[in-house]
């Protein structure tokens, strides 16, 4: 009986030696931008999955970042800085949460745009999200005493054209 263990222990082993593990996943793609996503003479600033139109003369500096595409957009007097943000770490900034005073979804070409502000005490300014998850993540944002930041990034959203057909499920973490 010993035996008899031993030989279906010798191939349990003998069996787990010439188990082959499964090929590794490929890595996630990476979010990839045209070599030069913004064209300040037009005012258009595409990414990989979609792009949007500023009004002329913006400027456009990217920020430094480890896990998303990141950089600030700033019109001519400086009165009007949008934070832009995009990629899977990015999220999705425009959701309904405690503070949030407006929420709205649209769709232009069957991919989703949520708009949002926020504003958490009469003292604060309220700060407004344009989101596009269904264009990898992307997320621009703005704060004002009042809702002209609202109104631009409503504009904003206006000249969305996606690049990509929807994904069917966003993965914005």
């Amino acid at each position: 009986m010993r035996t008899l263990r031993l030989i279906a222990a010798l191939y349990a082993i003998q069996g787990l030696f010439s188990l082959r593990l499964p090929e590794p996943l490929p890595p996630p793609a990476l979010v990839q931008f045209p070599p030069e996503p913004w064209s300040p003479g037009l005012g258009v600033f595409q990414w990989g999955t979609g792009s949007v139109q500023f009004p002329p003369n913006f400027r456009f500096e990217t920020q430094p970042s480890v896990d998303v595409y990141s950089g600030t957009f700033t019109s001519p007097d400086g009165k009007i800085v949008v934070h832009f943000s995009a990629g899977t770490m990015a999220g999705t900034e425009a959701t309904p949460h405690p503070g949030t005073v407006f929420f709205q979804q649209r769709f232009i070409r069957k991919s989703r745009i949520w708009i949002s502000s926020s504003r958490f005490s009469q003292a604060d300014p309220y700060v407004h999200h344009l989101s596009f998850p269904d264009a990898n993540c992307t997320n621009f944002s703005t704060s004002s005493r009042d809702k002209t930041g609202r109104e631009f990034l409503l504009n904003l959203a206006s000249t969305f054209r996606p690049a990509l057909p929807p994904q069917l499920e966003s993965s914005c973490s």
